[in-house]
């Protein structure tokens, strides 16, 4: 016996995303608080903390307040800007859209499948009205989507939409030049990226760390960069054994490839950040311990999401 389908669909934040914007928020707070309360604080320290506090907090109370309530007559959204209505009549067609991952980034695709779907788009009538959009981070996604899909409101074209003209055409042939030099750019950038921090990691354990491998640094900091690298591919290549059995890892993800690079320059880069102010900001022994705190976590996150991402190959 099937459960009855509920005559009413509520749409809000998740819980995890109103957490986050909630701690968010509370950070914010904090250290506008103590920009204020610190007198060795400039001016400017002051401003943007109490900025970035209230713009966190306005975030954090539209995580709670938005939503959006489903029944056989509309939708209606309530949020901090007010109350909308829309009527079923008036939604032309609801576009799916699935998130992939691609070169070291997200691309949102449209898709048929309401399973795959992670976002949807609602082209309302008249053709200029805004579009309303959901995604799976909300509560209720998957009931909205089945809604739209008992009502034959799925669709992958827009009927309303005019087809491009030639000089939308000729942009779009422009964007896609660009992406594809932006691509090689944010290789480039990457690849950089991690050479620099490989380097930094091996003076910093032949100079800090007293490594010696053969009693010259300009041979020693190199091999030392070497041997890091090696341990990151054998990391990565834990990592993704263990989460193989979740689903495969992309091409990129391999040693070599554009995520895989990324993420390895921001393990290690997190890895230096914490061993480099950890300590300062428990010991005390500086003037402003809440900065090398800041920098300790942001080690921290760096850390966490390169492990995540190789974990899940994705």
């Amino acid at each position: 016996m099937t459960e009855p389908k509920p005559a009413t669909i509520e749409l809000r934040w998740g819980w995890r995303l109103r957490a986050a914007g909630l701690a968010l928020a509370l950070v914010c707070a904090a250290l506008g608080a103590w920009a204020l309360g610190d007198p060795a604080s400039s001016s400017e320290a002051k401003i943007v903390s109490l900025s970035g506090a209230v713009i966190a907090a306005f975030v954090a109370v539209e995580l709670f307040t938005m939503r959006t309530t489903i029944d056989e007559r509309g939708l209606r959204r309530r949020s901090l800007a007010g109350r909308i209505e829309v009527a079923w009549r008036q939604v032309r067609v609801a576009l799916l859209f699935t998130a992939e991952p691609r070169d070291g980034g997200v691309a949102h695709l449209r898709t048929v499948d309401p399973r795959a779907a992670t976002h949807v788009v609602l082209r309302l009538d008249p053709p200029g009205a805004r579009p309303w959009s959901f995604n799976a981070w909300m509560d209720g996604f998957p009931a909205l989507v089945e809604a739209l899909a008992e009502r034959d409101l799925l669709g992958v074209v827009d009927p309303g939409e005019p087809p491009p003209s030639a000089a939308e055409a000729l942009m779009d042939r422009g964007l896609k030049r660009l992406n594809r030099l932006n691509e090689g750019l944010y290789r480039v950038i990457a690849g950089f990226a991690l050479v620099f921090v490989l380097l930094v990691a091996g003076l910093v354990l032949v100079v800090g760390a007293d490594v010696s491998l053969t009693g010259d640094i300009l041979i020693d900091a190199p091999l030392c960069s070497a041997i890091l690298f090696g341990a990151l591919v054998l990391v990565c290549g834990l990592l993704r054994a263990l989460g193989a059995g979740r689903r495969p890892a992309r091409g990129d993800f391999v040693p070599g490839g554009l995520g895989w690079t990324m993420s390895a320059a921001g393990l290690l880069g997190g890895l230096l950040l914490l061993i480099g102010f950890v300590p300062r900001a428990l010991g005390g022994e500086v003037d402003k311990p809440w900065v090398d705190g800041v920098l300790a976590a942001v080690g921290a996150f760096l850390v966490y999401g390169a492990l995540r991402d190789w974990l899940r190959g994705e």
